[in-house]
């Protein structure tokens, strides 16, 4: 209630950079209307900065940290064709985001955001489920050609949504929440959020204090080494248990992010946490 642009482009703002596949939900073909109502990314490219300062660099661009793009067209009822040939629904998305030759400047505009900042892009049109009353319609009941469309989506969602990352990495959901905590912060103050340098003062962060908790943990297990230990075999024991228990902690809050590796061993098992080498 009362909300308006200024509302709503924070909050999906918010959403997209936290999601690894946005879905545009449009009923209908892509025309002209359904480019105004996607008018909110190139506003919402303007609101967001790659990499704070003058550091940015060739792969620092939207794309990199930006989802996947799917276009779902509801009760969709052409027939993809160009100039006579079939084509696919990818290309018939491709085609709805090529610049229109004397089109509308802020559409064509919208089309470059979105062919740019979407690099990875599918388009699945679905069919009139039913015909009549489709409330309380079961899958099972409706049109075969439906199923089929919807079968397509979902298969490629559950195989084909990525995890979310940031360029090549890949962030946890506690990297999400600092990064979410940073960017409601720098929006209520006024400032642009950026990407990856709040993602590297965000790991930084989590470093910090994993390490911290982890030499807590060995400290703990260490306290009372000195009045047990009557050889260096037992104090051996004692700190191996520790040390047991303080990669345990690391582990624990690690971001698993193989760049947190800052003697890296191209002998040692892939499969080991990095930041427990």
């Amino acid at each position: 209630m009362g909300a308006d642009a200024n509302h709503d482009i924070p909050i999906f703002t918010l959403s997209v950079l936290l999601s690894s596949t946005f879905i545009f939900n449009n009923k209908g073909t892509l025309d002209e209307g359904s480019l105004d109502s996607l008018s909110v990314i190139a506003k919402l490219a303007e609101k967001v900065a790659v990499r704070a300062g003058n550091k940015t660099s060739s792969k620092d661009t939207l794309s990199s940290v930006f989802p996947q793009f799917v276009a779902v067209l509801r009760d969709f009822h052409l027939n993809l064709m160009n100039e006579g040939s079939e084509i696919t629904s990818d290309e018939y998305l491709e085609q709805a985001l090529n610049e229109m030759p004397g089109g509308e400047s802020g559409r064509n505009s919208v089309r470059k955001v979105l062919r740019e900042a979407f690099l990875d892009r599918k388009c699945f049109p679905l069919p009139f489920p039913a015909t009549g009353a489709l409330s309380n319609l079961k899958l099972s009941r409706c049109a075969p050609c439906f199923r089929e469309a919807m079968g397509g989506l979902t298969t490629h969602l559950h195989a084909h949504t990525p995890i979310k990352s940031f360029g090549q990495r890949a962030v946890t959901g506690s990297v999400l929440l600092g990064m979410l905590e940073a960017w409601v912060n720098a929006i209520n103050g006024g400032a642009v959020p950026n990407i990856y340098t709040t993602l590297e003062r965000v790991i930084d962060t989590i470093h910090a204090s994993a390490t911290a908790s982890s030499l807590a943990a060995y400290d703990q297990g260490m306290a009372d080494a000195s009045k047990t230990c009557g050889n260096e075999f037992e104090l051996m024991q004692w700190h191996n248990k520790a040390k047991a228990a303080a990669e345990m902690v690391l582990s624990r809050h690690s971001t698993g992010d193989v760049i947190e590796d800052p003697n890296p061993n191209p002998d040692a098992n892939p499969n080991t946490n990095p930041i427990l080498r």
